[in-house]
């Protein structure tokens, strides 16, 4: 039988159960058994004394029924005393049904009760037995089966003390043993049933046997199956509870293996252990689907819940497995199929560790597509008691109320029954307030809320008055909303409610209470479960002397956590943090998220510990995609915390952790204060973002640490990034030999990672992936001031395939290094490396990187105050600008001026060049004065002017003031103007890094649009683009091969772009107008010195102007014959060829050449020098094939007359120009000549077949 067919017969299986448990339906004789009696079994009177007795005289289609008692498979009326033979057992006949549990004496089929009249099958053939011990004359196997079908039953037994330490089969299979059979098995309890082999209480060996309604406890297996074991079997089991078994190395409830197919439903998995594999259930070669279950406090070292070897599948769904998918060990060749319906919560079992608590996650999660019908628990309850199945082998009663504030014929809120005489919380007459539900209530009754808004009194201050109930939305919390008007609090716990107080899917909004607007917690510890706490003051939960318990997918937006209390965290918990922040104690292995649009505080005497008892490797976590700042005296413990930007700050402490550190966003950080301790933590990190500190101030404790790196950067690139080398030398006792860069020590030299040594545990260079060491100045002060002693120190080197590693000159002490096929390393030196702008058409890395002083009153949100924000489909930029605002403070009168930082964390470098692009504007009629101050720092904070801390981390380095309406940038212009400054590393006060902020001061109203934001390193000499201290034809082929980039990227060397977009065009991109524009004559001085070659040219009219790289211009050419005429062109060639030549006799470097080929590529001409003979571009034919050739300041170049086609200082007027709709003039090439040229180079031009010209790009001046 398949896994396919298991599913099928649930209906048949169903249908059978219904029969067995309704009535008897024996078509032959009843047969009486009585341990009191001693007849012949015609009646209850004349009852036989022993069961084996019975099962002789039974034939197909009899029954059996048997009295409480104790029954012993070697006894009967010719062995009263037992005959001690170790292999008698109870064998089970097909068409015969045994059924136990009726009273001494006899009774009706309607008087049987198992649990009232125990009913025990005992292998102790010498009765003897103190649990598992003295019991070596027991009975191999109580009960067997073999080539049985389905109408073999056992119903009602507890069946005890096998004891299966033979061999052959008989070392398998305890409390029974089955082979080739299909018999059925209900409301049994196996308990205390020993294998020396396999299956403690029962051993199938092909078979296809039906397990329903039993108890399996207390069983042991020395291999494997401690409740069952099959081999080569398809069993059915159901509503069954696992608990306490245990199996010496595989499956502490199940062991499946040789291509056995389990269906598991409505079970319970509890306290269940193995030696080695599958605490609750374990497969080998097999395959098991699980429906309905819980598998809770299991233990095995490799899948505490659940083990799958060999080849198998598993088909988990509506399942409550402790631990989730991680509790499920797969060696790596299974399948699993992880359904809908699973949870991780905490099941809470009573004291009796299988049934479950009115509180229960499992309550009304079960599978709604099963049909239940007749279907009982373990206990022979209704299956469905709510509305839907349980999970779980319990179905817990419960008392449904129903509540509604605006029912149907009962409009009034919280009239307690005015409009409705007849409320009592059913569906048709629900009550009107949520506190009239709870007062009606007892211990363990459901009350449902519809759908609505709730206020008033009776909706808010909600009191449980000590009571286990549970307070459910039926839709959620965005449906259901506890709205207290600012009038009081949400809840409040105070009488001691436990765990089974539950509060489960509401909004919770608008409170306010000192100590917990929303919900307080004082000496209580309530359940608050996938709920929404939203804008209540002066905080959302505040506890104290308790705390309450989080579960499932919590949010907490604008409001803080606080108390002196501890919330808990339920595993698989997800508690989602808005703009709130956290300065209470919180526990457990739940997950903390930051979304990217806030940031999180953790602040006071919090104690965050994520610590998860039955898995430490499943601890909870902390994860940020917006900043997260830990300050005061908080203790972070047992974590998993992934982040892109961190700071730990103040007395904290981090210990045991586990820290990712994100680069996905730009120069992801985790920042370490001075005095903060972090201690046994691992860091994971790609690239060098991995944690950032001052040693030169540092007295914390940073110890008993380990470093992981993987580097990913590179791929597809001629070089990867950066990854600074900070450790200080000679700390190996070992040097590297001169010119040699890679140096292998002996295991264990490595000294451990610290402040000094910063060792990396293991440091991978990922496939095709590519690294180069740098080693920046005054990266760790005070022992490294000029960057010459610092070293890379890594246990274990790993270089996957076609990875690249560079020294760049920069010594590196390993242990173990593993070089895979094609790993290359190199010995290359690195020039200089640069910043990345801050682009605001990237929503991510902006809310990442940007810091504001942006005020959200947590009272009245009519108070906001937005000064910095992103707007976008707005020009000068649609795709993303930052826009600075001044605003009145309503509260004090005062103007707060807008002020941005931006977070640009980086080595100090010889020079920063600070660039962005401008736009003032104003929202009242005039703008008196503006200005914009811009400042460095080396902290993430915005700090007030009167901070006393302030000085010591800010230097103010340039103030912009508004230009002139004439001007780009000024109000009204519609055009950026661009901001640029260099700054020398000489000139701070500070060394940590570079982060930058703008203060925008003016009157209310004053606005400021910024794009491109870029503090990056300025490159030493503009034309030496490929670093080697030369401007050479190199130069001009590096120019050449990045034509097309961005300007903000690196050459393959690690160089700065931006000195490829020079000369007439510095427009963000190496393009034409830069090949043009390289000249290597023009960078040269008389004495070979390298000049500097950076220059700027007011590219645009004074009155304002537009670039369009989209737009062209068309004008009227001379007209000419047609025909190519070589005469006036003076060309013969098939091909001509323009370019540049090296000509170092006549130091004519560079200048401009064409070149004539015949078809077979041999020169016949050339090359000529042309009157300019610089700054030509492409080479253009029209429509009468004569020759033309760009350059850059004479526009169209006609080669018969060596004249221009492009008149200058002339423009074409518009009334009505395509982008804008604006009267405009557009002007081709550049105008005039010397300090006053301005314009646009031409970069392309083409002829149709009338003899227009279109050229690109052009300048569109519309003011």
């Amino acid at each position: 039988m398949g896994k396919r067919a298991n599913l099928k017969t649930w209906l048949v299986i169903s249908a059978l159960l219904m029969m067995v448990g309704a009535t008897a339906t024996a078509t032959g004789a009843t047969v009486y058994v009585d341990a009191t009696r001693n007849g012949d079994g015609s009646s209850w009177a004349n009852a036989y004394k022993y069961l084996q007795d019975a099962l002789d005289a039974a034939t197909s289609g009899d029954e059996i029924w048997v009295a409480e008692g104790m029954y012993i498979p070697d006894r009967s009326l010719a062995n009263p005393d037992g005959s001690g033979d170790r292999a008698a057992a109870f064998y089970l006949k097909t068409g015969v049904g045994i059924y136990g549990g009726f009273p001494v004496g006899g009774g009706l089929w309607d008087s049987r009760d198992s649990d009232a009249y125990p009913t025990i099958l005992s292998g102790d053939l010498n009765g003897d037995d103190i649990d598992l011990a003295n019991n070596a004359e027991n009975s191999y196997h109580v009960v067997r089966s073999s080539g049985t079908d389905s109408t073999a039953l056992l119903d009602g037994f507890t069946i005890t003390a096998g004891n299966a330490n033979g061999s052959g089969i008989d070392s398998d299979g305890g409390g029974m043993y089955n082979y080739q059979s299909n018999a059925m098995f209900t409301h049994c309890t196996f308990t205390k049933n020993y294998t020396k082999k396999r299956g403690g209480a029962i051993a199938n060996k092909q078979c296809n046997i039906t397990v329903a309604n039993c108890m399996f406890k207390d069983n042991v297996a020395d291999n494997a199956g401690g409740g069952i074991f099959n081999q080569n079997s398809d069993p059915t089991i159901i509503n069954c509870v696992f608990i306490n078994n245990t199996a010496g190395i595989f499956g502490g409830g199940i062991h499946n293996c040789s291509a056995s197919n389990e269906t598991v439903i409505n079970c319970t998995f509890t306290g269940n252990s193995a030696v080695d594999y599958g605490g609750g259930i374990s497969n080998d070669a097999s395959n098991s689907i699980v429906i309905n279950c819980i598998l809770w406090a299991n233990t095995a070292p490799n899948g505490s819940q659940v083990s799958l070897q060999s080849t198998c599948s598993l088909s988990v769904s509506y399942s409550d497995l402790q631990g989730s998918l991680p509790s499920i060990y797969n060696s790596g060749s299974s399948s699993i199929a992880w359904g809908l319906g699973n949870i991780a919560d905490n099941p809470l079992f009573k004291p009796d560790s299988y049934h479950i608590e009115g509180g229960s996650p499992c309550i009304d999660a079960g599978d709604p597509s099963l049909d239940y019908t007749g279907q009982t628990d373990i206990d022979g309850e209704a299956r469905v008691m709510g509305k839907f199945a349980d999970i779980g082998s319990d179905e817990v009663f419960i008392l449904v109320y129903y509540m509604d504030d605006n029912a149907p014929g009962d409009p009034g809120p919280g009239d307690t029954g005015v409009s409705d005489p007849l409320e009592d919380g059913s569906p048709l007459h629900p009550f009107d307030s949520i506190q009239e539900a709870i007062d009606a209530s007892a211990d363990q009754a459901i009350i449902n809320v519809i759908d609505g808004t709730y206020t008033g009194l009776g909706n808010r201050d909600i009191d449980f008055y000590g009571k286990a109930i549970t307070l459910r939305s039926l839709n959620g919390p965005a449906n259901c909303i506890i709205d207290c008007e600012g009038l009081g609090r949400g809840f409040d716990f105070h009488s001691g409610e436990t765990q089974q107080t539950i509060v489960d899917g509401f909004t919770v909004t608008n409170g306010q209470a000192d100590s917990g607007g929303a919900v307080r917690c004082l000496n209580s510890s309530p359940q608050i479960k996938n709920c929404v706490i939203s804008k209540n003051k002066p905080d959302g939960i505040w506890t104290e002397g308790d705390g309450a318990l989080i579960a499932g997918n919590t949010q907490v937006i604008s409001n803080n956590l606080t108390g002196s209390g501890t919330l808990q965290l339920e595993p698989n918990t997800v508690i989602n943090m808005h703009g709130s922040n956290i300065f209470c104690n919180l526990f457990g292995p739940g997950t903390i998220k930051v979304s990217i649009y806030t940031e999180l505080i953790i602040g006071g005497d919090a104690i965050i510990d994520l610590y998860n008892p039955d898995d430490p490797n499943a601890n909870g976590g902390i994860e940020c995609e917006g900043p997260l700042q830990v300050t005061d005296n908080v203790q972070i413990r047992n974590a998993n915390i992934d982040v892109i930007v961190a700071s730990i700050e103040d007395n904290s402490d981090v210990s045991y952790c586990r820290i990712s550190v994100s680069s996905t966003a730009p120069y992801g950080q985790f920042f370490i204060g001075p005095n903060v301790d972090v201690t046994y933590c691992v860091f994971n990190g790609d690239g060098d973002r991995y944690v950032n500190m001052e040693p030169s101030t540092y007295v914390g404790i940073f110890e008993n640490n380990k470093i992981n790196i993987t580097v990913n950067e590179g791929k597809g690139q001629t070089w990867g990034g950066l990854f600074e080398a900070c450790g200080l030398d000679n700390l190996v006792g070992h040097s590297c030999e001169p010119n040699v860069f890679l140096c292998q020590v002996a295991p264990g030299t490595i000294p451990p990672c610290s402040v000094t040594s910063w060792s990396i545990e293991q440091f991978v260079v990922a496939a095709d992936a590519k690294v180069n060491i740098s080693n920046r100045t005054n990266f760790q002060p005070p022992y490294d001031f000029v960057g010459d002693d610092e070293v890379l120190y890594v246990k274990e080197l790993i270089l996957r395939e076609n990875s690249v590693l560079n020294t760049g000159f920069n010594r590196i002490y390993y242990e173990t290094m593993i070089v895979e096929p094609n790993a290359v390393i190199r010995d290359v030196p690195l020039l200089d490396f640069s910043l990345t702008t801050i682009a605001m058409n990237n929503l991510i890395e902006y809310l990442v990187r940007i810091r504001d002083n942006n005020y959200e009153d947590p009272e009245d949100p009519c108070n906001n105050r937005i000064h910095v924000e992103r707007v976008v489909g707005s020009p000068p930029d649609p795709n993303g600008m930052m826009r600075m605002t001044n605003l009145l403070d309503e509260g004090t009168g005062q103007v707060v001026n807008a002020r941005a930082k931006g977070m640009f964390s980086k080595a100090n470098e010889d020079e920063i060049l600070i660039w962005f692009q401008f736009l003032f504007g104003t929202s009242k009629p005039s703008l008196e004065m503006a200005e914009l101050v811009i400042y460095l720092s080396d902290v993430a904070e915005i700090l007030e002017h009167n901070d006393p801390n302030r000085i010591d981390h800010y230097v103010e380095v340039a103030r912009l003031y508004l230009p002139p309406d004439d001007q780009d940038g000024s109000v009204d212009s519609e055009h950026f103007g661009v901001f640029e400054k260099t700054v020398s590393t000489s000139d701070l006060n500070f060394i940590r890094g570079v982060r930058m902020e703008l203060e925008l001061v003016g009157p209310e109203g004053t606005w400021i649009l910024i794009d491109n934001w870029d503090p990056f390193v300025s490159c030493i000499y503009c034309g030496d683009v490929t670093g080697d201290y030369g401007v050479t034809a190199r130069d001009y082929l590096t120019v050449l091969g990045e034509s097309g980039g961005l300007s903000n990227s690196t050459t393959e060397s690690g160089s700065s772009l931006h000195c490829l977009d020079f000369g007439f065009s510095p427009d963000g991109f190496v393009d034409a107008t830069d090949l043009m524009g390289w000249d290597w004559e023009e960078w040269l001085v008389s004495e070979g010195s390298i000049g500097d070659l950076c220059f700027d040219l007011c590219l645009t009219p004074c009155g304002g102007g537009e670039t369009s790289g989209s737009e062209s211009s068309m004008f009227e050419t001379t007209p000419t014959s047609a025909g190519h005429n070589a005469e006036s062109t003076g060309f013969t060639g098939s091909l001509l060829i323009a370019g540049k030549r090296f000509d170092a006799y006549y130091q004519d470097f560079l200048s401009d050449r064409l070149y004539e080929f015949d078809e077979s590529y041999n020169l016949v001409g050339g090359p000529y020098a042309l009157s300019n003979t610089r700054l030509n571009g492409k080479l253009v034919r029209d429509h009468n094939d004569l020759l033309y050739q760009i350059n850059v300041e004479d526009g169209l170049v006609r080669f018969s007359d060596l004249s221009s086609v492009i008149p200058r200082g002339q423009g074409c007027p518009y009334s009505s120009e395509p982008r804008y709709g604006l009267p405009a003039t557009v002007y081709v090439g550049f105008q005039d000549h010397g300090e006053n040229t301005w314009g646009r180079p031409v970069l392309d031009a083409a002829f149709d077949s009338q003899g227009n010209v279109y050229v690109t790009p052009v300048v569109v001046d519309t003011g």
